[in-house]
């Protein structure tokens, strides 16, 4: 039986949790990864939907950022694929899209939640208090 709690779910790599984030913007990853390092310092960046698939193939983050809209296939697409490919693994989207359109897709995707680009506290906030290995860097 596979367990479904995401607190039990995520793996730890050493002593912060790992955190992919997929995004074309370079200037977007920045922010993210900025706002990020309050909660880890193992994070890994790339472009596009296939960077995405094949990193989660090789790094096997505790957690994806995901945006929307990139070229190629994009992160829905992406979303769905490594979702197949792991069930248990976390994928949150993150977008400048804040419609309601937007949130349904993703979420029909298989993300697990969905927060708009200028609500990044919230996304820090629910990021520490559902992964455990969330820590706080010194």
């Amino acid at each position: 039986m596979i367990d479904m709690n995401p607190l039990s779910r995520s793996q730890v790599h050493g002593a912060f949790m790992r955190i992919l984030i997929a995004d074309d913007s370079a200037d977007a990853r920045r922010v993210l990864h900025d706002a990020l390092e309050d909660v880890t310092r193992d994070i890994i960046e790339c472009g596009s939907g296939e960077d995405a698939l094949r990193l989660c193939d090789a790094q096997h983050p505790d957690l994806v950022l995901m945006d929307i809209r990139m070229p190629g296939r994009g992160g829905l697409w992406a979303t769905q694929r490594i979702l197949e490919r792991n069930p248990t693994a976390h994928v949150i989207v993150v977008s400048q899209f804040d419609q309601r359109r937007y949130r349904r897709e993703a979420l029909e995707s298989g993300a697990e939640r969905f927060f708009p680009k200028d609500r990044l506290l919230d996304l820090i906030d629910y990021i520490t208090q559902t992964f455990p290995n969330a820590n706080i860097p010194n």
